[in-house]
């Protein structure tokens, strides 16, 4: 007989199915992140998209009390280059188009966002509540 020491134990080990069943429940966890994280990263430009166009609205009430005669940015389908040298703004794209269309007494500023059902957020002096931005095309989200 050999000592205690010796002695191998076959049970000390795991199964090649209890392996796999914990591959799997780390598969579907591991996939369930994915999904919350690529959400949340929409999330994420979608109110990027909305604080920028508070940025854009704000910059141009400045910019109108500033001039004189008072009046908004004029141009027409102006892209984000000409927005922040315009207005002295330093807004990066992140993959987001933003134009901006304007006169001496209003102005539109909308932000369109790829990868989200290509929908548009806008904010348009014109408005009541100009402060709010208001989704304007494609499948808004909860602004």
């Amino acid at each position: 007989m050999r000592p205690k020491l010796f002695r191998r134990d076959c049970s000390a080990g795991f199964t090649l199915t209890e392996i796999i069943i914990v591959v799997v429940i780390l598969g579907v966890l591991a996939s369930l992140a994915l999904v919350r994280y690529t959400d949340m990263i929409k999330k994420g430009r979608e109110q990027d998209a909305v604080n920028q166009l508070k940025a854009i609205h704000a910059a141009n009430h400045i910019f109108f009390e500033r001039n004189n005669p008072p009046g908004f940015l004029s141009g027409a389908n102006l892209d984000l280059d000409a927005i922040n040298t315009n207005l002295g703004l330093s807004i990066f794209s992140n993959g987001i188009t933003y134009q901006y269309t304007g006169n001496a007494n209003s102005f539109t500023a909308t932000a369109t966002i790829p990868g989200t059902g290509g929908f548009t957020v806008s904010i348009d002096d014109n408005d009541v509540s100009a402060t709010n931005p208001w989704c304007s095309a494609g499948s808004c989200p909860t602004l």
